[in-house]
């Protein structure tokens, strides 16, 4: 510093002004006043101790010079055209050494749209490939006799909404797939209801269900609104909660492994390693955002 500053020179210093005891600029850019002051926009990075910001700059420019040649368009050109997009080159560009704030607005909509594209188009190809390995999974008789007796036994009748979503759902299964399903609705709506139906159509052909809930209040309160009425039809509900100790745990696992359990009502417990079913065709998660993907994965992998 002492050799860059001359006494009697003007300089320009550009940093974060301060007000302490009087005005600080830590760490300035500067150079020498050329008589002409010109708007120019810099972009602050995440950065380090190691590294300042002058030196994150000259390395990032000496890599856009040496590479953007090389950066190839991954945005079709109708998408390009359609949404007034700039080029993927020309965005990195003005991103890094915008000339104005107009440009640093239009470069970061191509990024932003890139990011989601690529999001997307991942989820997507994960989809397809679901679809492509998801057929004739299950072999189901059509059986519906329990699921007709239960709604004859209710004393409303189901919403357009519900039939709408059990048609959807049951033409799924009748195709042999997997179904991913989010049943979304205001409490009292009667999402249950649907699982109820579902979960029965696949005891009735031959297959155990479950209902997950994130605590044991709520997995005892699904428990105990369906047990006695599901009992009435020949289906056998259980509850696997972690307060389930000893000789009466062993006897219930030992159950689920064999099928004598239908329907088990359970909380985290249910993903435990030592948790194994017969023949598991159907998970109903309750509050399904209180659980990790992998928890869900894991109990998706015992069926």
């Amino acid at each position: 510093l002492k050799k860059n500053l001359q006494i009697g020179e003007e300089y320009i210093f550009i940093g974060n002004v301060k007000r302490g005891y009087n005005f600080q600029i830590t760490s300035p850019e500067y150079r020498k006043y050329s008589g002409k002051l010109s708007e120019e926009i810099k972009p602050i990075y995440s950065t380090n101790r190691n590294l300042s910001q002058n030196q994150l700059h000259k390395i990032i420019r000496e890599g856009i010079k040496k590479y953007l040649p090389f950066i190839e368009e991954n945005i079709p050109l109708e998408i390009l055209k359609k949404y007034k997009l700039i080029g993927r080159k020309e965005a990195i560009l003005k991103i890094h050494m915008p000339k104005n704030l107009a440009d640093i607005k239009i470069a970061k909509k191509r990024m932003a749209i890139e990011e989601l594209l690529l999001l997307e188009l991942g989820i997507l190809s994960k989809r397809f490939q679901l679809d492509a390995d998801n057929s004739s999974r299950y072999k189901l008789n059509d059986d519906k006799y329990m699921v007709k007796k239960y709604l004859n036994s209710l004393e409303f009748q189901l919403t357009r909404a519900q039939k709408k979503v059990i048609t959807e759902i049951y033409k799924d299964l009748s195709h042999g797939k997997i179904v991913n399903r989010l049943i979304q609705g205001d409490v009292g709506s009667g999402k249950t209801i649907v699982a109820i139906l579902i979960l029965l159509y696949l005891v009735e052909n031959s297959y155990q269900g479950v209902i997950m809930a994130p605590t044991e209040i709520l997995a005892t309160q699904h428990y105990l609104s369906v047990v006695d009425d599901l009992s009435n039809l020949g289906v056998r509900v259980d509850i696997l909660t972690g307060s389930i100790k000893g000789k009466k745990r062993e006897k219930l696992l030992s159950e689920i492994k064999l099928g004598v359990v239908d329907i088990v009502v359970g909380t985290h417990a249910l993903i435990e390693d030592h948790v194994k079913f017969n023949k598991l065709g159907l998970i109903v998660v309750d509050e399904q955002h209180r659980f990790g993907v992998e928890q869900r994965k894991k109990l998706r992998d015992k069926g």
